[in-house]
């Protein structure tokens, strides 16, 4: 039997995410037991036998019988299209057994926010609204706005909003610090107009976001961002052009 080693991960919905700040450590004892009722769900033969196969590849001891019936409860229960973000088996047992600070947390959330945005991809757009309701457990910037919240996330929500703008600019930079996440929302250059130097920041909408890896650096990461921007533009001006023929095609049309 496969015994843990090396670095695992935990594949767990996103709507578990919502009380995190309200029961942290229940939070992740639930996506402990949805990970290994995943994980033992693709493999082949008894129900116990899986279970204790996906239990010594995690290197965990939990009840088998109640983390299956509680994981089949909860996989079951599980909305279609909802976000499946994934987190580190050693950073859930950190979080779990270990004290935290409330920005512990807050980075924590927004750390797998942006990394339930990625699903796959290496880097993406987001923006700051569904970013936000990302940290807190909710698919879209509507979701969070329809739900009545627990008085808790509420005081967080506001506290941590981007509308707050230091502690908004200082959690995303400690994510990039910390936390090897790329964030590119737009640069300060200088240029030179005249004989007076200025800066200028370029109006990039949203941001770029990505994880650190070795398929994905700096370089690598801003390159890609920016070519995507330049396609960008380049779609809409052909959009422009496409609207302009269709205007004067038009115009000649009903003209004697």
């Amino acid at each position: 039997m496969m015994i843990y080693s090396g670095t695992k991960y935990f594949q767990f919905p996103l709507f578990i995410w919502k009380d995190l700040f309200i029961d942290r450590k229940r939070t992740m004892n639930t996506i402990i037991t949805i990970g290994l009722y995943k994980y033992h769900d693709n493999l082949d033969g008894e129900p116990e036998e899986r279970m204790k196969y996906a239990m010594a590849f995690y290197g965990l001891t939990n009840d088998i019988q109640s983390t299956i019936q509680q994981g089949s409860m909860i996989v079951d229960s599980i909305p279609k299209g909802e976000p499946w973000p994934m987190i580190n088996r050693d950073l859930v047992i950190e979080f779990r057994d270990n004290d935290k600070t409330e920005h512990d947390l807050v980075q924590l959330s927004a750390y797998i926010a942006i990394r339930s945005i990625l699903g796959k991809d290496r880097c993406c757009k987001t923006n700051k609204k569904h970013l936000h309701a990302r940290m807190f457990g909710f698919n879209t910037y509507m979701d969070l706005i329809k739900s009545e919240l627990n008085p808790i996330i509420k005081a967080l929500g506001t506290k941590y909003s981007p509308d707050n703008r230091y502690r908004w600019d200082n959690l995303l930079m400690d994510l990039q610090l910390y936390w090897d996440i790329l964030i590119y929302g737009g640069e300060v250059r200088e240029e030179t107009q005249g004989v007076v130097k200025k800066k200028v920041r370029e109006s990039v909408r949203g941001y770029w976001v990505g994880v650190k890896s070795k398929h994905l650096d700096m370089d690598t990461f801003i390159l890609s961002a920016k070519r995507n921007q330049r396609q960008a533009k380049i779609n809409k001006l052909e959009r422009k052009k496409k609207a302009a023929i269709k205007k004067a095609n038009d115009i000649l049309e009903s003209s004697p």
